[in-house]
Order: C-alpha cells, then sequence, then structure tokens
C-alpha cells in the first residue's frame, strides 16, 4: 500500500492534495485509533490531507482527522463521483 497519494489540481498543475498516514509506523497509527476508542481524552489524529504546491515547497493548509472521518470523507466522495459517472 501506498504511503502517501496526490490529486493534481486541473488549472493549475503544481498545486496538489496528498493523503497520508500521521505516523510512519502503521502499528502507531492502529495504537492511536485504539486508544482513541478506550479513551474519551484520546483523539484519533492517524491521517492527514496537505494541499501543498511545488512538492511542498509551499504548504496551503494542513487538515488532521481519524479514521473513522477519513472513511465516512471517502465514501462521501465514491458516492458523489458515481452519481456523476451513472
Amino acid at each position: 500500500m501506498e504511503k502517501e497519494y496526490r490529486i493534481f489540481d486541473v488549472q493549475d498543475k503544481d498545486l496538489f492534495v496528498a493523503i497520508e498516514s500521521h505516523y510512519s509506523k502503521r502499528t502507531d497509527a492502529k495504537q492511536v485509533y485504539i486508544e482513541s476508542k478506550i479513551s474519551k481524552e484520546k483523539n484519533d489524529d492517524s491521517l492527514i490531507i496537505t494541499i501543498a504546491k511545488n512538492d511542498y515547497a509551499e504548504i496551503h493548509s494542513v487538515v488532521t482527522f481519524g479514521v473513522e472521518e477519513g472513511e465516512r470523507f471517502a465514501l462521501a466522495l465514491f458516492n458523489l463521483c458515481q452519481s456523476i459517472k451513472y
């Protein structure tokens, strides 16, 4: 599995959105996710979306979120694409 995936803007080829794990080791991300389920004081911050330009030379924004939010976002994106496509 890739550690990062990027989509590039159709009008500005240097601008991209990247999704990746917040942690270098998958086991660390899994531990954070599990701990967030056990303790209300811990937040799941397993994933990061970065909006940047010129191969991270200019970072415009960073959004950190958890696995369940990521699943809902991915499902919403998938459903939107399917409704446009079909």
